[in-house]
């Protein structure tokens, strides 16, 4: 029990410290993931890959697997993505739409983080600046 308790409680330091373990070394190039900013973890067997804006898991690709092909079973838009806090309604509306939804479609990826609700925002909510699922993926 005690060992699970403090698994859980080393999570969400494990995450603040990926920035951190994930920067590139002199002479590399920051990882990209479909032209958007991005932190990767890889080994000879995983590779994960998170948004630095937004902070959605991109892609889990098993490496070398049976079959030879690698597969990311996140689901990845058809349509081009772009950095959640770059997205403008003037600029990207007619790509994106420019209702509550369209902050979080300019930006989604992978897994979505929804937090600190679920859904859309009342229309007052929307007028102050809510997004669709909240705003942590926006930003």
């Amino acid at each position: 029990m005690l060992r699970s308790i403090l698994d859980f409680c080393l999570l969400p330091f494990a995450f603040c410290l990926l920035p951190w373990l994930s920067l590139p070394l002199q002479g590399q190039t920051e990882p990209t993931f479909r032209g958007r900013r991005a932190w990767q973890l890889d080994n000879d067997k995983l590779r994960v890959t998170v948004l630095t804006g937004g902070g959605h898991i991109a892609e889990l690709v098993l490496k070398n697997p049976p079959n030879g092909k690698e597969v990311n079973p996140l689901w990845i838009p058809p349509w081009p993505s772009i950095e959640p806090s770059a997205y403008d309604r003037e600029k990207h509306g007619s790509i994106y739409g420019t209702d509550s939804e369209a902050p979080t479609l300019s930006g989604i990826m992978g897994h979505n983080v929804c937090f600190d609700y679920w859904g859309a925002p009342s229309e007052a909510e929307f007028k102050a600046g809510l997004s669709y699922h909240g705003e942590v993926s926006t930003l």
